[in-house]
């Protein structure tokens, strides 16, 4: 199935992918651009970002086994096909939030991308679809850049032999690599030997304030292959994971103690749930005022309130079921500080989201966006295994309304250079790069070391 509001599929450049090259600086219409991700599903985040590159390359086009549908605001910027279904084979499960297994992407991906003829290639992690990739490289002659969002004990596998032999023969052939974070950039050059020069170490994964609040968030094109519009969607690639489409729920905190404490995502044990709410009791119980409210669903959920009622915080806490997306931006600005006790995360959006909202946030050490918290300045990086560590870290924020308030700001100006446009110039310039050898624009003060 395509999505599309028109297809563009003109002829290669002439002097094939190099030819097109001339107007570097902000990316020539004739270079076709693909992005192959397996898995769409809660990557709503994404399509600003892709939205601003359709400015830059005349309708990118994604490859995906999940697609969730276009926003109102996105529907019919970049092209989109639907290859297969993608699916997520669990092989143990884990309490850290990442479970054991790999995804199965469908390998008709290979006629479709050799069909389209991109002369880039984004495409996500060490999936089946980079390896296919690689492997028709020689024949397809495109650039490859792996987009590794960033770097975790269970998503990095370096027990795992198979996974690194496969990952370290990848790192070899691809062109360069982008992570959103510094941990990501180490693993990838340290561990798996990438070259330092191709990789990119720069926030890609970005918050949208205008998506956030563009209630409701209209999604259309939520087809499947093979289905009619009446039809239901297609199936999440993990239903573990899979998540009830948010309600439109407006931000009505009026009747709740300030500072308010926000938490969104799944409720499950590796976020950390558990240690927040021990904090809060303890918190609770040296007589401060406060509030605390938790956005999402999840199998703890039942569990985690009767905790809560045990530790007498039932008046303390709102349990709110998943918001629509296009409703979230209400409650990060309703809220007085984000709290994401995250076990393991390789990056966490909500994190950036909170912050451009001018939150400041007291985040897990074990979490990638931790990388852009400074302590005392926009928030606190606390051990989500220690409940009194992250009480401390909301005491402090309970006793002080304008640390709250000056840590905020700080957290709005440290998200100013990592916008949606930000993002896609920083896109631009590495597919520039594989194409030219060029560093330019956001590149020029990223990793300038030669290889060693």
């Amino acid at each position: 199935m395509r999505e599309s509001g028109g297809v563009v599929d003109g002829p290669v450049p002439e002097g094939g992918a190099l030819g097109g090259m001339a107007q570097v600086g902000t990316g020539p219409a004739g270079v076709r651009v693909a992005l192959l991700s397996p898995t769409l599903a809660r990557g709503h985040y994404w399509f600003a970002v892709l939205h601003r590159l359709a400015r830059i390359y005349a309708r990118p086009r994604v490859f995906t086994g999940y697609w969730p549908g276009f926003t109102r605001a996105t529907e019919g910027a970049f092209d989109v096909e639907v290859v297969g279904r993608t699916r997520f084979i669990r092989t143990s499960p884990t309490v850290t939030g990442y479970s054991n297994g790999f995804i199965y992407a469908s390998p008709r991906v290979v006629p479709r991308l050799l069909r389209y003829r991109p002369h880039v290639v984004f495409t996500s992690a060490f999936s089946l679809w980079t390896l296919l990739t690689v492997a028709l490289k020689p024949l397809g002659g495109w650039r490859i850049i792996v987009t590794w969002d960033g770097s975790s004990p269970r998503v990095d596998a370096r027990n795992s032999r198979l996974r690194m032999i496969f990952r370290r023969f990848m790192a070899r052939y691809v062109d360069a690599f982008v992570t959103n974070t510094e941990a990501g950039r180490s693993y990838l050059t340290g561990t798996l030997g990438a070259a330092p020069r191709r990789v990119f170490a720069r926030p890609y994964q970005v918050a949208d304030p205008e998506t956030l609040l563009a209630r409701p968030m209209e999604v259309v094109g939520d087809v499947a292959p093979g289905t009619s519009p009446g039809d239901p969607p297609a199936a999440h690639p993990d239903p573990e994971a899979a998540q009830p489409r948010g309600a439109a729920v407006p931000a009505d905190y009026d009747d709740l103690p300030r500072p308010i404490f926000l938490f969104v995502g799944r409720i499950i044990q590796g976020k950390g749930l558990h240690t927040l709410i021990e904090a809060s009791a303890r918190l609770a119980a040296e007589g401060r005022t406060f509030s605390l409210v938790i956005i999402g669903s999840g199998p703890e959920r039942p569990a985690l309130q009767r905790l809560a009622e045990e530790k007498g915080l039932a008046d303390r806490i709102r349990w709110i079921d998943w918001v629509d997306y296009g409703w979230l931006g209400e409650h990060f600005r309703a809220a007085d500080v984000f709290v994401f006790p995250s076990f393991e995360d390789v990056w966490g959006m909500v994190v950036l989201e909170a912050m451009t909202f001018g939150k400041p946030v007291i985040c897990s050490r074990w979490a990638g966006a931790a990388e852009l918290v400074e302590d005392d300045v926009n928030g606190y990086v606390v051990d989500p295994r220690d409940p009194e560590s992250l009480k401390a870290a909301m005491a402090r924020m309970v006793d002080d309304a304008e640390r709250i308030r000056a840590m905020g700001e700080a957290a709005r100006r440290t998200m100013e250079p990592h916008t949606p446009d930000h993002a896609a110039a920083f896109l631009r310039d590495v597919a520039v790069f594989t194409l030219t050898g060029s560093r330019s624009g956001t590149l020029t003060a990223l990793h300038p070391e030669p290889d060693g």
